[in-house]
């Protein structure tokens, strides 16, 4: 059964558009804090005499790249990277600030063999523009480390993905495009004790960070930044991964800010600002009948501002698994669609794009259980603030809403939709919601 809870819906016509973007609950002193901490973020600028006098440095520059932003530096780095990761000291692969480096897919690979390895990005790397400049078979990643164990990648630099012309070719776009492969910007694979620090990623062609197949990460003081409408620029996903930690990033893009997907655990979001963009997803999971497992994430102190969706967890019909062991805490939401979203529903374009999927109703379900949110405040662009869509089959089981404050823009309160839910109320929650049993 469906459940729908309103309270006081009359809308409010005498609130000017120029008061709603003030009426989100903020005080003086979380205005301020919020603006803090975007200026926090900004990537300190590390230049060659910032460099630890006990390591061995390899310069891009001195094995020939030109930083021109014209010239291919492919090689160069290529080869600066291959000294650094076999030297006996500790060494510094070093891209100097002050110049463009333009640059073509790239795979920087281990094992190293040095204990303390450091990838210092201080100035700006770019991709090729054009995709017909690249390779057709070489379209999935720009740049890559990979196989790598003890990596700290930082430098105040920016790595610019030049993604515009691959948006305006995408089917995502316009579905009478046939859809092309499309590189995702820069990826972390593979690997152990990685510090990916103080950089900003822009403009990328695809998502902007990934992490896949690693442990123990730490990804902080990133700057992420595409248009609203840039398909499928995802600011951070993490895929098949453990132990990473994510914190001090403002992201701004035009779809997840933070995705978390299939066999992912103990995963922490500290201390993100988010929007434009689709929110923060776990999700999706399940698709094409997989199973997929997410487990042990904490969302905590986040601020997002006009994004399609606040907090979600998407699965498709017809997977197995499970997403549980999951809290999103003090939250503070801007003019936000679907602030508080469960959708065991979830059905998106098909691979192919330009063909709608088959979302046919399947009794199997990916497992949503345990999932609390507490402290969640601010203001929804939609009526409802929350919904929770669960399976008839599997249900949502153990979801806890505690201390949750969401009003519309001109100050009524929204409404809530919850659908096979198992679950409780603590403290104040506006708008309520019905659950169809109490937690197990």
């Amino acid at each position: 059964m469906v459940y729908r809870n309103s309270e006081n819906l009359t809308l409010c016509t005498r609130i000017c558009i120029v008061s709603l973007l003030f009426c989100t609950g903020f005080s003086t002193e979380e205005r301020s804090a919020f603006n803090s901490d975007r200026r926090r973020v900004e990537a300190p600028l590390i230049k060659s005499s910032d460099l630890d006098p006990s390591a061995a440095v390899f310069s891009v520059d001195s094995y020939g790249a030109k930083g021109n932003g014209v010239s291919d530096d492919s090689q160069a780095f290529l080869a600066a990277w291959n000294a650094a990761c076999t030297s006996s000291s500790d060494s510094i692969f070093l891209v100097p600030h002050g110049n463009s480096y333009l640059v073509k897919p790239i795979s920087f690979n281990g094992p190293c063999n040095t204990g303390g390895l450091t990838a210092q990005i201080s100035g700006r790397i770019v991709a090729p523009a054009d995709p017909c400049n690249w390779n057709p078979e070489d379209r999935t990643i720009w740049l890559q480390f990979s196989k790598v164990q003890g990596l700290t990648i930082h430098g105040g630099g920016i790595i610019d993905g030049s993604g515009e012309k691959w948006w305006a070719g995408s089917c995502s776009r316009d579905q009478n495009k046939v859809c092309l492969s499309v590189p995702f910007a820069f990826v972390v694979n593979s690997s152990s004790n990685v510090h990916l620090r103080d950089l900003t990623f822009q403009n990328s062609q695809k998502f902007h960070v990934v992490i896949s197949l690693s442990k123990h990460v730490e990804v902080e003081n990133l700057q992420i930044v595409a248009p609203g409408d840039s398909p499928n620029t995802d600011g951070i996903h993490i895929f098949t991964s453990e132990h990473v930690m994510i914190r001090n990033c403002t992201i701004a893009t035009g779809d997840d800010c933070v995705s978390i997907i299939a066999q992912s655990s103990h995963i922490q979001v500290n201390d993100i600002i988010c929007g434009p963009g689709h929110g923060i997803s776990i999700g999706s999971l399940g698709k094409y009948n997989a199973t997929d497992t997410v487990s042990d994430v904490v969302v905590n102190r986040a601020s997002l501002s006009g994004t399609q969706n606040g907090l979600r967890i998407k699965t498709w019909q017809g997977g197995s698994g499970y997403a549980q062991g999951i809290i999103f805490q003090h939250v503070k939401m801007i003019n936000v669609s679907n602030p508080i979203i469960i959708d065991q529903y979830y059905c998106a374009g098909s691979s192919r794009c330009n063909q709608p999927a088959p979302c046919n109703n399947q009794t199997s379900a990916v497992q949503v259980n345990n999932v609390t949110y507490t402290g969640i405040t601010g203001t929804s662009a939609t009526q409802e603030a929350i919904k929770l869509a669960c399976s008839a089959t599997v249900p949502c089981t153990n979801i806890v809403l505690e201390d949750i404050s969401l009003q519309l823009n001109n100050g009524d309160t929204p409404s809530s939709l919850s659908a096979n839910v198992q679950g409780s109320s603590t403290g104040q929650v506006i708008p309520p919601v019905h659950f169809s049993s109490p937690s197990l």
